[in-house]
Formats: C-alpha cells, structure tokens, sequence
C-alpha cells in the first residue's frame, strides 16, 4: 500500500510517499490434481528432485511457469509431444494468518485429447529439396526408395542414402523423444554437407485414434561452385 502526501514551503514543493510493504508469502504444501488417466500416471512418476517449487521457498509466479516447463520437457521424453506448457493448470490457496501459499498443479480441462497421450513414429522420411517444406500422404510415401527404414526423397540423388540413417535414430515404432528429435538434427548438422536443416512431425493418416506420427528431415544441401 503507498500513500503520498505534499509539502509546499519556500517557493519549493516537495512529495512525500510512505510505502507499506506486506510480508511476503511462501511456498506451503505443493501437490497435483489428478485422474486416473494414463497421463496421470506418467506424471506422478517423473523425478521430482529438481522441482523449483521448494516448500519454504518465496512465492513466485515464474517459478510455477519454469515448474510447468519442466514437467512438460520431460514429457516430451516420454512421447508427448503435443503436450504444452500452457496445458497444467496452477490453483493456489493462501493461508493470510502464517502467510502461506499451498500450490496444487493439475491438467487444464480444456486440454485437447491429442496433448494428454504419448505418440509414436509411423515413417521416417529424408527429404532433400530446395522446394518449400511439405508433408506427403501415406500413399506417395509407399513409393520412396528407403534405407534401413528411412524413406528418402532425393531425386536428384544428391547424398548418399546410408548417411540419413545413420544420423537419424527415430525408426518405424519408436516412441516420440525430444531429446532423440535433437540427436538426429545435431547429427545430421555435424555433417557438415547442409546448408539447411529442419525436422517437422505430422499425424500420420489413420485417423484421430491413430497416435503416430510421421517424423519428416528436411534438407538443402550447398550449391556446388563451378
């Protein structure tokens, strides 16, 4: 609360304010809300050891927005990977007589049904093109040449095929991994034969049941000097 007040004397003027500052609150209880579901279970088995919401600890609203952070990282480990931050929900419930802030987490109603299941990959496809990035039907997927799983789509034969492969460690079944999404493109970059790298993941056809995804790696390759 501040409150100001102004004093006028000798041609001069002069304001005053007094500022009460109210105790801050801490961090009391911290717990989830939650069903049965699937999603449910996945996280009340993720490692808590790093939480940044520590009972005891000043009451911050960053600090529940790197929480929600966090937990969605590690799901997008764990195969979600339309799962967003915005997708958990804060309640917070102040004690005013010992100026505590109890946090109960919880997963936002609204949550579409595609965000609260794990995803798997259904095609890896290499696609070597200075076109515009774009994603094919399962029908003109069936037609690429593959290697070692991966479908490739290099008509101009511009790489060697075995190199995607290597680099890219999602195959046909894989469950959705952020940290493996990483992996491929750090992989693909050490090459050092592309002038541009991009991954893109899109449901694959099957229906709105179907929790698969097609993994694409977009790529454009150095002009040759003449």
């Amino acid at each position: 609360k501040v409150t100001g007040d102004t004093a006028i004397g000798d041609y001069k003027a002069k304001a005053v304010y007094h500022a009460k500052v109210e105790r801050p609150y801490t961090i009391g209880h911290v717990g989830w809300r939650l069903d049965s579901s699937r999603l449910s279970h996945e996280i009340m088995t993720l490692p808590n050891d790093e939480t940044v919401l520590k009972k005891g600890d000043q009451y911050d609203a960053d600090k529940i927005k790197a929480e929600a952070n966090r937990i969605t990282s590690l799901l997008k480990e764990r195969g979600y990977y339309y799962f967003k931050p915005e997708d958990i929900v804060t309640f917070v419930d102040t004690n005013h007589n010992n100026f505590t802030a109890s946090l109960y987490l919880g997963i936002q109603p609204l949550t579409p049904a595609r965000n609260k299941v794990p995803f798997n990959i259904n095609k890896v496809i290499a696609v070597v093109s200075d076109a515009a990035l774009q994603t094919f039907p399962d029908s003109v997927l069936q037609a690429l040449p593959q290697q070692q799983g991966v479908y490739i789509m290099d008509s101009a034969k511009n790489f060697n095929p075995k190199l995607f492969p290597r680099a890219i460690s999602f195959q046909t079944g894989s469950l959705y991994s952020l940290p493996e999404q990483n992996k491929s493109l750090s992989r693909l970059n050490s090459y050092g034969t592309f002038k541009f790298i991009r991954s893109e993941f899109k449901r694959a056809d099957g229906g709105e049941n179907e929790n698969l995804l097609n993994a694409y790696y977009y790529t454009t390759s150095f002009q040759k000097k003449k």
